[in-house]
């Protein structure tokens, strides 16, 4: 389940990388906070998944929060009580800080934004997928140089995910994607890269991901379970700081449904 967030800019905010890590913290922070009282209030000291995601701000031209223009962010979940609990504690009218940027919370509504065959998902940043060399450091793969590699972990990160969720005991290698078609976001570079800073509890880091876009086809019923799943858990690592957030893009229209078999 996704709620969608109305949001007004209270400030003008030019956009950097520090600005844009600040942010990933700061939102992080403001949703365990909201949580304090629930029933998740010590998932940040789990070693086991984080039951929430969220996308960037949008929409944003010129690398640019302008005061007064309204803005949305969106905040994922699989566990329906988490979203129940969020939405009775986020309240229209209150004034937030996620790092660097201030707004006024305007509106705010719950969906449930289910996949369906031919729909079209796009990061708001990246995924991130990382293993460990042989000294037992992780580093990322890159979709790129290692597609294989990088879907086989992705594969894998997703019936994870989809097992823990909803206590199944799907086998690793089973096939999630059908015929979808999964590549590098147009007009991205193939890693990106966010500095998170040093907070009170962690110390700084870096997270490095592949931006990537996914054109569902030919999807069973279990295969379109398991993704509805990741789509509101987050793909990939770290998706508690916002990392592996997908939203859809525009349908096929049935005119291009023929070109988009000939691409499978």
């Amino acid at each position: 389940m996704r709620i969608f967030i109305k949001l007004k800019a209270l400030k003008t905010v030019y956009q950097d990388k520090s600005i844009n890590s600040r942010f990933h913290l700061g939102t992080q922070g403001y949703l365990y906070n909201k949580l304090k009282e629930s029933n998740f209030y010590n998932i940040h000291d789990k070693k086991s998944y984080k039951p929430f995601c969220f996308s960037g701000i949008f929409p944003v031209f010129n690398q640019r929060i302008e005061e007064e223009y309204n803005y949305s962010l969106i905040i994922s979940s699989p566990k329906k009580e988490l979203i129940d609990f969020l939405m009775l504690n986020i309240i229209t009218g209150e004034k937030v800080n996620f790092g660097e940027y201030f707004f006024e919370i305007i509106d705010l509504k719950v969906e449930k934004d289910i996949l369906k065959n031919f729909d079209m998902l796009e990061t708001t940043n990246m995924v991130s997928i990382t293993k460990k060399n042989e000294k037992g450091r992780p580093y990322s793969i890159n979709f790129s140089k290692n597609e294989k590699e990088f879907l086989d972990y992705l594969r894998k990160n997703c019936i994870k995910k989809y097992n823990y969720y909803n206590n199944e005991d799907l086998p690793l290698d089973y096939d999630i994607f059908g015929k979808s078609i999964i590549k590098l976001k147009e007009n991205s570079k193939e890693i990106i890269s966010i500095k998170m800073p040093e907070s009170q509890k962690e110390k700084g880091f870096t997270i490095m991901g592949c931006p990537i876009e996914i054109k569902l086809s030919h999807l069973t019923k279990i295969q379109r379970d398991i993704l509805n799943c990741v789509y509101d858990a987050g793909f990939g690592e770290k998706n508690s700081y916002g990392i592996g957030f997908m939203k859809k893009k525009t349908r096929f229209s049935l005119n291009d449904l023929n070109n988009f078999e000939k691409l499978i």
